[in-house]
């Protein structure tokens, strides 16, 4: 993102980005995207660092589904995990992937086998750009008619599924 601040001793946090091809949009201001990266990275570093779990995924995909018992949820489906590389104060975050598997949301995998009995097909070994679109449309073939829908979203955040061992 660029920023589009003008003159000097305008506040910093205040300023708007403008979106560029290759740049990510975020819904609000400068300041509250970095707060809200240094938590995520503050977050992902700690698990790491103290359980050796990597909880920082980037989600492609979520699903929009509904449970009497849960209400409407939004979960994701397929993660990558991610780890940010940090080069000091004054440098850029970078995202980049950890050197860990791809997986399907397996709290949500586990649960729709389980209580709906539908079973998300598995991610390819070696995804291109388009297997995840192709993915995306087979999992709505699978929900469909329970009038789920699944929506092409990306999300930047921390998952932990160490509760699933004791299935």
């Amino acid at each position: 993102p660029r920023s589009t601040q003008e003159g000097p001793g305008e506040d910093p946090s205040e300023d708007e980005y403008t979106i560029e091809p290759g740049d990510v949009s975020f819904g609000g201001k400068p300041a509250d995207l970095l707060r809200r990266l240094r938590r995520i990275f503050d977050n992902g570093r700690t698990t790491v660092e103290e359980r050796g779990v990597t909880t920082l995924h980037l989600a492609f995909g979520v699903l929009n589904w509904d449970e009497p018992a849960l209400g409407d949820s939004v979960s994701p489906l397929w993660l990558v995990p991610c780890q940010f590389e940090y080069s000091g104060p004054n440098t850029a975050l970078r995202l980049q992937r950890a050197d860990e598997e791809m997986q399907l949301n397996p709290a949500l995998e586990l649960y729709l086998r389980e209580r709906h009995r539908i079973s998300l097909p598995p991610i390819p070994d070696e995804p291109t750009r388009e297997d995840l679109i192709l993915y995306l449309g087979r999992v709505l073939d699978e929900v469909r008619e329970q009038g789920w829908t699944v929506a092409e979203e990306v999300w930047l955040s921390t998952f932990s599924f160490e509760s699933l061992v004791i299935y």
